[in-house]
């Protein structure tokens, strides 16, 4: 286990400090076997996408990745993150699990036919969408779709029904939640928004739309070979929280009866990081949930 705090604001700086070679790669180049690097950091980091990329450049796929963000729900900076000699903030905490851990996620939305460009962004500053102030899209776009006046002072009420998706080449959705304004348009996002990344304005799900809940346990239990038995590390994203209210609690109690886990249990995070595919490339995702089984398998 390693904290390390205040990390330099440029991604390549901060993963030169994670993790130690004898934290990642001693066990599992004796073994054979790919332990999971998990990752906790401070939410309030606006570059940990390129914390993960530097990191990934460096272990490549040596290691399993997999993490969360600690912090405030009102998104405002705290010290989150500790051990038993110090209470840090703007840093990270890493761990590795043993090789048998396999981490999954997902987030069950799907991305919508109109797409933006994200023509002007700084870390996770959206400064203007096709070449206009961000907000100011942002707002046309919800009253066309939606018809809801959005203004300054209801912004945060609407922000997590109605987020940012990036799409990837394969096609795949990474979401990203608006947060706040700023006095010239910008929107910030928790998780970083490349400069021309392809956007869309998706349209938060029901509980286990998409059968996205069912589908997550039916991943845990094959990269398992069953959960019976075991127990179940969750994390759920707070914006994800914030968006179904008491649906939270549901798509948790779909997902304790679907995996059939003996016990359930977590925390909410804000942001979360891991790969869509087993041993694939680390990134940083928002409205996700993570799941990794411990315990015996008894089926």
């Amino acid at each position: 286990m390693v904290l390390l705090p205040n990390l330099e604001p440029t991604g390549s700086a901060a993963a030169e400090k994670l993790p130690s070679p004898h934290l990642t790669l001693s066990t599992a180049e004796k073994s054979g076997s790919k332990p999971t690097l998990f990752l906790i950091f401070d939410g309030m980091l606006p570059n940990i996408g390129s914390i993960l990329e530097t990191l990934y450049s460096r272990l490549a796929d040596r290691v399993r990745y997999a993490g969360v963000n600690a912090g405030s729900e009102t998104f405002q900076p705290i010290l989150c993150l500790f051990n038993e000699n110090e209470l840090v903030g703007n840093g990270v905490l890493a761990l590795l699990f043993p090789s048998d851990s396999t981490t999954v996620l997902a987030h069950g939305y799907r991305p919508p036919e109109r797409m933006l460009s994200a023509t002007s962004t700084a870390g996770n500053r959206i400064s203007m969408i096709d070449w206009r102030p961000a907000f100011e899209v942002y707002q046309e776009i919800i009253k066309e779709e939606y018809g809801i006046e959005l203004t300054a002072d209801n912004f945060y009420q609407y922000g997590v029904h109605y987020p940012f998706g990036m799409l990837r080449a394969n096609s795949e959705v990474i979401v990203r939640m608006p947060v706040a304004i700023a006095e010239d348009g910008s929107l910030f996002c928790i998780g970083e928004v490349p400069e021309n990344a392809i956007l869309v304005l998706l349209k938060s799900p029901a509980p286990d739309e998409n059968g996205c809940i069912q589908g997550l346990a039916k991943t845990l239990e094959v990269e398992y070979g069953g959960l019976l038995g075991r127990r179940l590390l969750s994390f759920y994203c707070a914006g994800r929280r914030m968006h179904l209210g008491d649906g939270a609690e549901l798509e948790l109690a779909i997902l304790a009866k679907a995996s059939a886990v003996e016990e359930l249990a977590g925390a909410v995070s804000l942001g979360e990081i891991g790969c869509t595919q087993l041993d694939g490339y680390p990134m940083f995702h928002n409205a996700t949930l993570v799941c990794t089984a411990w315990g015996a398998n008894e089926s």
